[in-house]
């Protein structure tokens, strides 16, 4: 049986302020929280009690994914032997005129939208 599990990319540091709707905007991981990366790494090499598999490691091109990626290959180990595939396809997509901007000030300026984002998605 194969296993296919995803993983967000690592915390990232925010700016000054409330939460922000980032999308595309790529700041990087939060530093304090690699070591969380590399853990999770190590918990996959046990899962393979640390033998190389089959193992396909994908990752969107924004920054904060390629280094969660690369963290989780270092925390992995030997399990882990070919390269990672890079596709900006996993890149999380662009949220327009949000991009970049405060939930708080979103939820003010545009707060019709805001009451109906996720409700019909597709």
């Amino acid at each position: 049986m194969r296993n296919i599990y995803l993983v967000r990319h690592g915390k990232i540091k925010q700016e000054a302020g409330g939460r922000r709707c980032i999308g595309q905007t790529d700041p990087p991981l939060d530093e304090k929280y690699v070591s969380s990366i590399l853990k999770l790494g190590n918990w996959f090499a046990e899962r393979q009690h640390h033998q190389k598999a089959s193992v396909v490691l994908a990752s969107g091109t924004l920054k904060r994914a390629c280094d969660t990626a690369k963290y989780l290959k270092e925390g992995a180990g030997e399990i882990i032997s070919g390269n990672i595939l890079f596709d900006e396809n996993l890149n999380e997509v662009y949220t327009g005129l949000w991009e970049n901007r405060e939930f708080e000030e979103i939820k003010v300026k545009d707060q019709k939208r805001f009451e109906e984002r996720g409700k019909s998605l597709g």
